[in-house]
């Protein structure tokens, strides 16, 4: 059950040492160098960041297998830090094809997928009413029309596609989710997703996440001026594993 942890985590070579760290209400943003990774939070409370500053990125990376959800956030986005890098992914996929578009652009371009199954629910489908007869929506605080998330159980395996939140590695229930959705295609999603090819060994076809270009001083400048979400000024990229 921890071998796509421990996988993320042995990837990060010692001798890297966090270098910043930032939270907003909903993300927590970790530096190596000039790397910025993020993860979603699961509370609105903000943490004690002395603790985790000029950390060992690997041991920082440890904590994503911790039962505190505030704990594991840092530890996927000190992961992130290293793996949602220009130069790493460049690096890890040589033969895979990269995308520099948002995973939900599949969605519109093939509106009639049959049976696609959400885990998460994503402000993007509200703004695309017309989908949403052929999404199921899986949520742990479902709204109306979403599925509570025990359904997942008896549903996911009838679906052809399913989107799953990478905020499912932090609560500890993406290798269930695989396991159930294992004859769908399955695209990992969202700013928490790492950018890493041993994530092709668990059941997953596509990995969608974010790459920081700018340094967490720039990213606070530009928030400041523009006033939009930190979490905004990075720039989506798919990557659809290589079929045998």
């Amino acid at each position: 059950m921890w071998k796509l942890y421990d996988e993320l985590i042995e990837a990060i070579p010692s001798g890297i040492k966090i270098s910043d760290l930032a939270q907003t209400e909903r993300w927590t943003f970790a530096v190596n160098d000039q790397t910025i990774g993020t993860a979603m939070k699961f509370s609105k409370k903000y943490q004690n960041l002395e603790y985790y500053q000029q950390m060992e990125l690997q041991e920082a990376a440890a904590l994503v297998k911790s039962w505190d959800f505030e704990k594991a956030s840092f530890g996927l986005a000190a992961i992130n830090s290293f793996f949602n890098d220009n130069k790493q992914v460049k690096k890890q996929f040589q033969t895979e094809k990269i995308y520099h578009k948002d995973a939900f652009d599949r969605l519109i371009e093939n509106p009639n997928q049959q049976k696609i199954g959400m885990i998460g629910h994503f402000p993007f489908v509200d703004r695309y009413p017309e989908l949403s007869k052929n999404i199921s929506i899986f949520e742990l605080e479902p709204r109306n029309g979403d599925y509570p998330a025990s359904a997942c159980e008896f549903l996911l395996p009838k679906m052809t596609t399913v989107y799953i939140t990478a905020s499912t590695i932090i609560n500890k229930t993406l290798p269930r989710l695989l396991e159930l959705s294992e004859h769908a295609q399955t695209i990992l999603v969202g700013s928490s997703c790492p950018l890493s090819n041993s994530l092709f060994n668990h059941g997953i076809d596509m990995l969608a996440g974010t790459i920081y270009e700018n340094t967490l001083t720039e990213l606070k400048a530009k928030k400041s001026s523009e006033r939009l979400p930190l979490s905004k000024y990075g720039h989506a990229i798919m990557i659809e594993k290589r079929k045998a």
